[in-house]
C-alpha cells in the first residue's frame, strides 16, 4: 500500500513512467510507508472530457492516492502536498500545446485497514 492513479486528460502527451517513479520517491521519502514494492500505480489518459466551457486548451492532471487509515491529517496534508509539488516540479514529463490551462489536483483517500485485504503470488 498505497495504490496510487495518475488521471489525465487525452490532450496531454505525458511520460507516465517517469513521472510515476518520481512520485513513488515522493511516497517512499515520506516515511509513512514501511516498503517501496507495496507501492503500485497506474495512470489513465481519458480521451472524452469536458472541463469547464469545453475549450479545447483545457486539460487536467488528477493524482488519486489510496492509503490504508492510520495516519494523522497533518502527515496525509504534508504527502498531498508534497505529491503536488512534485507534479509541478516535474513539467518537463508533460508535453502540451503552451495554450493549454493545465489543472493540477490530488486527493489523497483513506481505506479502512480492517477492511482492505491483499495477496501476492509468484508463479515459478
Amino acid at each position: 500500500m498505497p495504490n496510487l492513479t495518475l488521471e489525465y486528460t487525452g490532450n496531454l502527451d505525458i511520460d507516465t513512467q517517469e513521472l510515476l517513479l518520481e512520485l513513488h520517491q515522493v511516497l517512499f521519502d515520506s516515511k509513512l510507508f514501511e516498503y517501496k514494492h507495496d507501492i503500485k500505480s497506474r495512470a489513465i489518459q481519458f480521451d472524452e472530457f469536458l472541463i469547464g466551457d469545453g475549450h479545447e486548451k483545457n486539460a487536467f492532471i488528477h493524482l488519486k492516492v489510496c492509503v490504508l487509515t492510520g495516519r494523522t491529517t497533518a502527515q496525509l496534508q504534508k504527502l498531498n502536498e508534497a505529491l503536488l509539488q512534485t507534479i509541478k516540479d516535474n513539467q518537463a514529463f508533460i508535453h502540451a500545446d503552451m495554450l493549454k490551462e493545465i489543472h493540477l489536483s490530488v486527493e489523497v483517500i483513506e481505506m479502512n485497514r480492517e477492511i482492505y485485504r491483499k495477496f501476492a503470488f509468484s508463479k515459478s
